[in-house]
């Protein structure tokens, strides 16, 4: 059984021109292609192929949102550098939305541009962050690890893994940061 990481689990891919299964590839003709997605549709219905699943994350019972006041500064900032931010291959430089390092620190002027009102590069429909609506926040679904739940509207028929990848996941408490962040209205502050 695959962990929360989805360790494990072996992912069948089938392109125009190749199948791949974990590290194995193959190269297709048309009709090789046919037959493998016919394979793989049966087995996606089998009731003896595992599966997994996707579902919605739900905030701990009598969660308020509105209190404490949450400070984008002092509060959510630490959070996304010491998370979000700490490698190259992360979202210290080079890869949407760029939140800077401990070692590279960025304005938290120019991490907020990147984050509040900008479509998702994955998810063009929804914003990095939507200002009181944590429900169309695509930061809060990658967190949470239930941005699967929007597959089939992501580039490429996927949203990627739970962030921060191949880490441990964010506390729930600093989850609750964010989130009550972006309820109040993700402001500047």
């Amino acid at each position: 059984m695959p962990n929360a990481n989805n360790e494990g689990l072996e992912v069948l891919r089938v392109t125009s021109k190749s199948l791949r299964f974990g590290s194995v590839s193959l190269a297709l003709g048309a009709a090789a292609v046919s037959l493998a997605a016919l394979v793989v549709g049966a087995a996606a219905c089998s009731s003896s192929t595992p599966s997994a699943t996707c579902t919605a994350y739900a905030a701990p019972a009598g969660l308020d949102l509105t209190t404490p006041v949450v400070s984008f500064n002092t509060d959510v900032v630490p959070i996304l550098v010491t998370s979000c931010g700490i490698s190259s291959s992360c979202h210290s430089t080079n890869r949407p939305p760029v939140v800077g390092s401990r070692s590279s620190p960025i304005a938290t002027a120019t991490i907020y541009g990147h984050l509040v009102g900008i479509p998702s590069t994955a998810l063009t429909t929804m914003s990095f962050v939507a200002p009181s609506d944590t429900a169309k926040s695509f930061l809060m679904h990658k967190v949470d690890g239930d941005q699967c739940l929007f597959d089939t509207q992501c580039e490429g028929e996927t949203c990627g893994v739970r962030m921060p990848q191949n880490l441990d996941p964010i506390s729930v408490a600093n989850r609750d940061t964010i989130r009550r962040w972006i309820a109040q209205g993700a402001a500047n502050n």
